[in-house]
């Protein structure tokens, strides 16, 4: 019986090992996808000469992975907040708040130390184009989601 048992745990913990790469694969091909699509919006509203492409976007794709991973942990502190606020206590609470003004902080610093890099390969109304535009994509992809959503429901 405990043979059978383990054999069970271990074939729970396989498959779902499996299921998390899956969604893992799919979190980086829909991060892919957006970064496609950006480049796209991007290229569209702000035009960069060649040279200027070949500087930028491989800086800015590095930006937009370390933006990724500061959202994702904050995510998942407001995931957990959500799920556990009854339950939590005032440190506990007080602990998430401080996490969550941390992760604020290193969104800002990033934002600027890239924003520093930006302006060394572009003229500075293209870099201040880039807050623009980047406020304009993240309305659009907005729209483009609830639009996926309004089809699901008919």
């Amino acid at each position: 019986m405990k043979k059978v048992l383990i054999q069970f745990v271990l074939i729970f913990i396989y498959m779902s090992s499996i299921e998390f790469i899956a969604i893992s694969q799919n979190i980086k091909n829909v991060q892919n996808e957006i970064l496609v699509k950006k480049k796209e919006f991007f290229n569209e509203k702000i035009p960069l000469s060649v040279d200027e492409q070949k500087k930028f976007w491989p800086i800015y794709e590095d930006y937009f992975k370390r933006l990724n991973y500061i959202s994702q942990q904050r995510n998942s502190l407001l995931d957990f907040f959500t799920s556990n606020e009854k339950n939590l206590s005032s440190d506990e609470i007080n602990d998430i708040y401080k996490k969550l003004m941390k992760l604020q902080e290193d969104e800002y610093n990033l934002t600027k130390e890239y924003f520093e890099k930006f302006k060394q390969i572009l003229p500075e109304g293209k870099v201040i184009k880039l807050f623009i535009v980047e406020n304009e994509f993240k309305k659009w992809l907005l729209s483009q989601a609830l639009t996926i959503r309004q089809n699901k429901r008919n």
